[in-house]
């Protein structure tokens, strides 16, 4: 099923591609001068803070854009409200619990003698994270409910993915991580300008497929967010 979700979200993508340029253009150039001015912006609390912020917006414009284009086919339109300001939130909230999560159960593992480096150690420490994301995937689908101004739950998210946990999975945490490869040339790049180009383009390009096929998963397994059925408050 996986397959076929990011076979529809190609297709959606290339169908709406004068949008979802459009929705690509801004996060580009955020990323680019992110990245750019991170080796210095990062040296202190407050940089590292604004670091951060910076790169939330852009992903959270990004995302909020692609999931409107694909699952309500509406074009591209620049703003931040209350509903960006929710999706961010959200994001920011999942990264922090996924982290700790996992953190807290390595180190209670590790307090019992398991070992915290060398290939056991590493492997045991893959494992919990990949649990971890394997049960929060089931509640990712508030995303892209959030982006289209549905009220929508966390329950909901995981009730509509109960039959379709390992493809959620997939989409999630598995072609990301796959896509991401795709940025590994960048770091072989030394013109800092030329780095931050690369990277950037090539970041965008992995998060929009995989956001596409977020949004084709809950227009599949969620009823009633077809285009003509979900109310816009654009």
């Amino acid at each position: 099923m996986a397959l076929r979700i990011l076979g529809l979200a190609l297709a959606a993508l290339g169908k709406h591609r004068g949008p979802v340029f459009g929705a690509i253009l801004l996060p580009s150039l955020l990323m680019v001068a992110v990245y750019t001015l991170g080796p210095w912006i990062i040296t202190s609390v407050v940089g590292g803070l604004v670091f951060v912020v910076l790169m939330l917006m852009a992903n959270s414009w990004l995302a909020i854009s692609i999931h409107r284009i694909v699952i309500l086919e509406e074009t591209f339109k620049l703003q931040w409200g209350w509903r960006e300001t929710r999706f961010t939130g959200w994001l920011l909230l999942f990264g922090i619990g996924i982290g700790l999560t996992s953190w807290f159960i390595i180190a209670a593992f590790e307090s019992i003698g398991m070992p915290s480096g060398g290939v056991i150690g590493t492997g045991f420490q893959l494992v919990v994270a990949i649990g971890v994301l394997y049960f929060a995937s089931q509640y990712f689908l508030i995303f892209p409910a959030i982006a289209v101004d549905r009220k929508y739950k966390l329950a909901h998210s995981s009730v509509d993915t109960e039959d379709n946990r390992v493809t959620t999975f997939a989409i999630v945490a598995v072609f990301p991580a796959l896509l991401s490869l795709v940025e590994l040339p960048a770091s072989l790049i030394s013109n800092v300008m030329l780095y931050s180009l690369v990277r950037s383009l090539l970041s965008i390009i992995s998060i929009t497929i995989c956001v596409a096929m977020l949004s084709v998963l809950f227009r599949e397994l969620s009823p009633g967010t077809g285009s003509s059925r979900v109310r816009s408050r654009r």
